[in-house]
Protein backbone atom coordinates (compact mmCIF):
# COMPACT_ATOMS: atom_id res chain seq x y z
CA UNK A 1 0.00 0.00 0.00
CA UNK A 2 1.35 3.40 -0.95
CA UNK A 3 0.79 6.11 1.62
CA UNK A 4 -0.50 9.32 0.07
CA UNK A 5 -0.80 12.72 1.64
CA UNK A 6 -4.41 12.88 0.44
CA UNK A 7 -5.34 10.43 3.22
CA UNK A 8 -4.73 13.10 5.84
CA UNK A 9 -5.65 16.67 6.69
CA UNK A 10 -3.19 19.39 7.73
CA UNK A 11 -2.72 19.81 11.48
CA UNK A 12 -3.04 23.48 12.41
CA UNK A 13 -0.93 24.10 15.51
CA UNK A 14 -2.56 27.48 16.07
CA UNK A 15 0.44 29.83 16.09
CA UNK A 16 -1.09 32.74 14.21
CA UNK A 17 -3.71 33.59 11.66
CA UNK A 18 -4.06 36.35 9.10
CA UNK A 19 -7.30 37.58 7.53
CA UNK A 20 -7.09 41.08 6.01
CA UNK A 21 -9.95 43.44 6.86
CA UNK A 22 -11.41 41.08 9.47
CA UNK A 23 -12.00 41.59 13.19
CA UNK A 24 -10.16 38.76 14.94
CA UNK A 25 -9.85 37.56 18.52
CA UNK A 26 -8.26 34.76 20.49
CA UNK A 27 -10.50 33.40 23.25
CA UNK A 28 -9.26 31.25 26.15
CA UNK A 29 -12.07 29.55 28.08
CA UNK A 30 -11.42 27.46 31.18
CA UNK A 31 -14.28 24.99 31.58
CA UNK A 32 -15.51 22.54 34.15
CA UNK A 33 -14.67 19.07 32.86
CA UNK A 34 -18.26 17.86 32.75
CA UNK A 35 -20.67 16.85 29.97
CA UNK A 36 -22.28 19.66 27.95
CA UNK A 37 -19.73 22.32 29.00
CA UNK A 38 -18.33 22.62 25.50
CA UNK A 39 -21.77 22.35 23.90
CA UNK A 40 -23.28 25.17 25.96
CA UNK A 41 -20.29 27.42 25.33
CA UNK A 42 -20.25 26.86 21.58
CA UNK A 43 -24.01 27.36 21.42
CA UNK A 44 -23.65 30.84 22.93
CA UNK A 45 -20.95 31.72 20.40
CA UNK A 46 -23.18 30.44 17.60
CA UNK A 47 -26.11 32.58 18.76
CA UNK A 48 -23.93 35.71 18.70
CA UNK A 49 -22.64 35.01 15.19
CA UNK A 50 -19.01 34.21 16.11
CA UNK A 51 -17.14 32.33 13.38
CA UNK A 52 -14.61 29.98 15.03
CA UNK A 53 -11.60 29.56 12.75
CA UNK A 54 -9.27 27.11 14.48
CA UNK A 55 -8.80 25.93 18.04
CA UNK A 56 -7.70 23.38 20.63
CA UNK A 57 -9.77 21.67 23.31
CA UNK A 58 -7.93 19.92 26.13
CA UNK A 59 -9.29 18.27 29.27
CA UNK A 60 -5.98 18.39 31.11
CA UNK A 61 -7.19 17.71 34.65
CA UNK A 62 -9.98 15.69 36.33
CA UNK A 63 -12.11 18.75 37.10
CA UNK A 64 -11.22 21.41 34.51
CA UNK A 65 -10.15 21.73 30.91
CA UNK A 66 -9.79 24.55 28.47
CA UNK A 67 -10.87 25.55 25.00
CA UNK A 68 -8.81 28.10 23.12
CA UNK A 69 -9.49 29.31 19.61
CA UNK A 70 -9.09 32.02 17.00
CA UNK A 71 -12.39 33.52 15.87
CA UNK A 72 -13.68 36.00 13.34
CA UNK A 73 -15.98 38.62 14.94
CA UNK A 74 -16.54 40.66 11.78
CA UNK A 75 -20.20 39.65 11.51
CA UNK A 76 -20.82 38.97 15.21
CA UNK A 77 -23.81 40.62 16.86
CA UNK A 78 -21.65 42.06 19.65
CA UNK A 79 -17.91 42.85 20.00
CA UNK A 80 -15.57 40.36 21.73
CA UNK A 81 -15.63 42.08 25.11
CA UNK A 82 -19.40 41.85 25.50
CA UNK A 83 -19.53 38.24 24.28
CA UNK A 84 -16.77 37.31 26.73
CA UNK A 85 -18.88 38.74 29.56
CA UNK A 86 -21.79 36.59 28.39
CA UNK A 87 -19.50 33.55 28.47
CA UNK A 88 -18.50 34.33 32.06
CA UNK A 89 -22.13 34.06 33.15
CA UNK A 90 -22.34 30.40 32.11
CA UNK A 91 -22.34 28.00 35.05
CA UNK A 92 -19.87 25.62 33.43
CA UNK A 93 -17.32 28.35 32.60
CA UNK A 94 -14.56 28.90 35.18
CA UNK A 95 -12.68 31.75 33.50
CA UNK A 96 -12.35 33.57 30.16
CA UNK A 97 -9.46 35.57 28.71
CA UNK A 98 -9.21 37.19 25.31
CA UNK A 99 -7.18 39.41 23.01
CA UNK A 100 -8.50 41.07 19.89
CA UNK A 101 -6.90 42.49 16.78
CA UNK A 102 -7.58 43.29 13.14
CA UNK A 103 -6.11 41.51 10.13
CA UNK A 104 -3.59 39.39 12.07
CA UNK A 105 -3.43 37.70 15.47
CA UNK A 106 -0.88 35.50 17.26
CA UNK A 107 -1.52 32.97 20.03
CA UNK A 108 -1.09 34.62 23.44
CA UNK A 109 -1.97 32.19 26.26
CA UNK A 110 -0.24 28.81 25.83
CA UNK A 111 3.19 27.60 27.01
CA UNK A 112 4.99 25.23 26.90
CA UNK A 113 4.17 23.16 23.80
CA UNK A 114 3.61 19.59 24.95
CA UNK A 115 2.62 16.22 23.58
CA UNK A 116 1.79 13.54 26.14
CA UNK A 117 3.64 15.51 28.85
CA UNK A 118 6.76 15.79 26.69
CA UNK A 119 7.87 19.32 25.92
CA UNK A 120 8.15 19.97 22.19
CA UNK A 121 9.69 22.71 20.06
CA UNK A 122 8.00 23.77 16.83
CA UNK A 123 10.34 24.62 13.97
CA UNK A 124 9.79 25.41 10.31
CA UNK A 125 10.45 22.13 8.48
CA UNK A 126 12.17 23.70 5.49
CA UNK A 127 14.46 25.85 7.61
CA UNK A 128 15.33 22.90 9.83
CA UNK A 129 16.18 20.81 6.76
CA UNK A 130 18.30 23.64 5.38
CA UNK A 131 20.19 23.95 8.67
CA UNK A 132 21.00 20.23 8.57
CA UNK A 133 22.28 20.59 5.02
CA UNK A 134 24.35 23.62 5.98
CA UNK A 135 26.08 21.53 8.63
CA UNK A 136 27.19 19.09 5.94
CA UNK A 137 28.31 21.95 3.69
CA UNK A 138 30.46 23.39 6.47
CA UNK A 139 31.81 20.18 8.02
CA UNK A 140 31.76 17.72 5.10
CA UNK A 141 31.81 14.04 6.05
CA UNK A 142 32.23 15.03 9.70
CA UNK A 143 28.94 16.92 9.53
CA UNK A 144 27.21 13.94 7.95
CA UNK A 145 28.50 11.67 10.73
CA UNK A 146 27.37 14.16 13.39
CA UNK A 147 23.86 14.29 11.90
CA UNK A 148 23.71 10.50 11.75
CA UNK A 149 24.57 10.09 15.43
CA UNK A 150 22.18 12.88 16.43
CA UNK A 151 19.41 11.05 14.58
CA UNK A 152 20.49 7.72 16.09
CA UNK A 153 20.23 9.08 19.63
CA UNK A 154 16.88 10.72 18.97
CA UNK A 155 15.39 7.59 17.38
CA UNK A 156 16.68 5.40 20.20
CA UNK A 157 15.39 7.66 22.98
CA UNK A 158 12.02 8.17 21.30
CA UNK A 159 11.54 4.41 20.98
CA UNK A 160 12.50 3.90 24.63
CA UNK A 161 9.85 6.43 25.62
CA UNK A 162 7.20 4.78 23.41
CA UNK A 163 7.91 1.37 24.98
CA UNK A 164 7.76 2.88 28.46
CA UNK A 165 4.42 4.57 27.79
CA UNK A 166 2.87 1.43 26.28
CA UNK A 167 3.92 -0.61 29.37
CA UNK A 168 3.40 -4.01 27.76
CA UNK A 169 5.25 -6.11 25.24
CA UNK A 170 4.33 -5.64 21.58
CA UNK A 171 5.51 -7.23 18.34
CA UNK A 172 8.15 -5.56 16.21
CA UNK A 173 5.58 -4.72 13.53
CA UNK A 174 3.16 -3.15 16.02
CA UNK A 175 5.94 -1.05 17.54
CA UNK A 176 6.88 0.12 14.05
CA UNK A 177 3.28 1.10 13.35
CA UNK A 178 3.27 3.28 16.45
CA UNK A 179 6.64 4.76 15.47
CA UNK A 180 5.35 5.55 11.96
CA UNK A 181 2.31 7.29 13.44
CA UNK A 182 4.54 9.30 15.76
CA UNK A 183 6.74 10.23 12.79
CA UNK A 184 3.69 11.37 10.80
CA UNK A 185 1.88 13.25 13.54
CA UNK A 186 5.12 15.08 14.38
CA UNK A 187 5.23 16.37 10.80
CA UNK A 188 8.42 14.55 9.76
CA UNK A 189 6.94 12.63 6.82
CA UNK A 190 4.84 9.61 5.86
CA UNK A 191 6.55 6.28 6.53
CA UNK A 192 5.60 2.72 5.69
CA UNK A 193 7.18 -0.70 6.06
CA UNK A 194 7.98 -2.20 2.65
CA UNK A 195 9.80 -5.36 3.73
CA UNK A 196 10.85 -7.09 6.94
CA UNK A 197 12.86 -10.19 7.68
CA UNK A 198 13.04 -10.45 11.46
CA UNK A 199 15.19 -13.57 11.35
CA UNK A 200 17.90 -11.90 9.23
CA UNK A 201 17.22 -8.48 10.81
CA UNK A 202 16.58 -6.69 7.51
CA UNK A 203 13.91 -3.99 7.07
CA UNK A 204 13.06 -1.58 4.27
CA UNK A 205 11.30 1.64 5.26
CA UNK A 206 9.90 4.05 2.68
CA UNK A 207 9.31 7.71 3.54
CA UNK A 208 7.26 10.18 1.52
CA UNK A 209 7.80 13.91 2.01
CA UNK A 210 10.77 13.48 4.35
CA UNK A 211 11.39 16.97 5.75
CA UNK A 212 15.16 16.57 5.52
CA UNK A 213 15.01 15.91 1.77
CA UNK A 214 12.31 18.32 0.64
CA UNK A 215 14.24 21.40 1.74
CA UNK A 216 17.56 20.69 0.04
CA UNK A 217 17.08 19.64 -3.58
CA UNK A 218 19.33 22.49 -4.82
CA UNK A 219 22.19 21.90 -2.41
CA UNK A 220 25.73 21.98 -3.81
CA UNK A 221 26.98 19.09 -1.67
CA UNK A 222 27.67 15.81 -3.46
CA UNK A 223 26.34 13.64 -0.62
CA UNK A 224 22.59 14.19 -0.85
CA UNK A 225 21.51 11.53 1.62
CA UNK A 226 19.26 12.22 4.63
CA UNK A 227 21.81 11.50 7.34
CA UNK A 228 19.68 12.57 10.31
CA UNK A 229 16.86 10.29 9.16
CA UNK A 230 19.32 7.45 8.47
CA UNK A 231 20.40 7.78 12.06
CA UNK A 232 16.82 8.04 13.31
CA UNK A 233 15.75 4.75 11.74
CA UNK A 234 19.01 3.10 12.85
CA UNK A 235 18.50 4.12 16.47
CA UNK A 236 14.79 3.30 16.55
CA UNK A 237 15.25 -0.18 15.07
CA UNK A 238 18.22 -0.83 17.38
CA UNK A 239 16.01 -0.10 20.38
CA UNK A 240 13.12 -2.21 19.06
CA UNK A 241 15.25 -5.25 18.27
CA UNK A 242 17.83 -5.01 21.05
CA UNK A 243 20.76 -5.23 18.62
CA UNK A 244 22.71 -2.50 16.86
CA UNK A 245 21.19 -1.69 13.46
CA UNK A 246 22.30 0.68 10.70
CA UNK A 247 20.26 2.24 7.91
CA UNK A 248 21.48 2.98 4.40
CA UNK A 249 19.45 5.27 2.16
CA UNK A 250 18.94 3.55 -1.18
CA UNK A 251 16.57 6.14 -2.70
CA UNK A 252 16.19 9.83 -1.96
CA UNK A 253 14.00 12.71 -3.08
CA UNK A 254 17.17 14.80 -3.41
CA UNK A 255 18.40 12.42 -6.09
CA UNK A 256 15.21 12.66 -8.11
CA UNK A 257 13.30 9.76 -6.57
CA UNK A 258 9.68 10.26 -5.53
CA UNK A 259 10.41 9.07 -1.99
CA UNK A 260 13.27 8.23 0.36
CA UNK A 261 13.91 4.56 1.12
CA UNK A 262 16.04 3.18 3.91
CA UNK A 263 17.39 -0.36 4.18
CA UNK A 264 18.04 -1.14 7.84
CA UNK A 265 20.13 -4.17 8.74
CA UNK A 266 22.54 -5.46 11.38
CA UNK A 267 25.48 -3.14 11.95
CA UNK A 268 28.45 -5.18 10.75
Amino acid sequence: MVIGVEKYNPKDIMLFISFPKRKLAEIFIKLKNIPEALAETSDLLFRYGVNILTGIHIAGAPNVGYWIFFADFTNAIEPPGIIVEKLRTLDKVVDVKYVESENFIMESFLYPVISWDRRCVIMDAEQLGLSLTKMKELLGSGGAMLLFYQGFEYGSQLMKWIKKVIEYKMSTEDLLKILFKTYRTSGWGLAELIMKDEEKKVFIIRVYECFEALSSSNTKIEDKSCDFNRGFWSGALSEILGVKMRAMEEKCIRKGDSYCEFKVKLWD
